[in-house]
């Protein structure tokens, strides 16, 4: 956030993010040779990943809808799960926009009229927004999928993660 009260709030809110994504791949690359159970980790993707992605028929479909990945390697999964900014689609860039009543929401640009702008927001709403409300729009240059999960997987429950989504390849 530009104003630096706000992000002195979100940071002790949420603490800073791993800005070296490519050193904690590296550190869970040891999760590939792990032998992971698609059970457990259809498990933590409901409890992780089902609130903006869909696979197999479950989850929501804000985000990239994983079961149409063509072949991934376990190691794309790997690297998109680690360090999702590393190979962002444009759809799935956040946004940032200051209304003119001082507010912000954040979000994907899911569609746009002349009129209004359509947003995908973090909690997975929808919400339309009239173009004369909005002040400014900042294009974030990143992924709509925050980094860390780092923090809620550790390399075996990566593992069970990567081996449930595989299973369909």
């Amino acid at each position: 956030h530009k104003d630096p009260e706000i992000k002195k709030e979100a940071v002790l809110l949420f603490g800073k993010v791993n800005t070296n994504r490519i050193s904690l791949v590296e550190k869970y690359r040891s999760c590939l040779s792990m032998t992971g159970d698609p059970k457990i980790g259809r498990q933590y993707f409901q409890q992780l990943c089902a609130t903006c992605h869909q696979f197999n028929g479950e989850g929501k479909a804000s985000g990239a809808n994983l079961s149409a990945l063509s072949s991934p390697s376990p190691e794309d999964l790997l690297i998109a799960i680690l360090d999702p900014n590393r190979a962002v689609e444009d759809k799935y860039l956040l946004y940032i926009a200051t209304l003119k009543d001082q507010t912000a929401i954040s979000g994907m640009i899911s569609s746009e009229s002349t009129h209004s702008i359509e947003w995908q927001l973090i909690d997975g709403s929808t919400r339309s927004v009239p173009r004369e409300q909005i002040d400014q729009i900042a294009n974030t240059g990143r992924s709509a999928m925050f980094e860390g999960l780092e923090g809620a997987l550790d390399p075996q429950k990566m593992a069970d993660v990567i081996a449930y989504l595989m299973q369909s390849y």
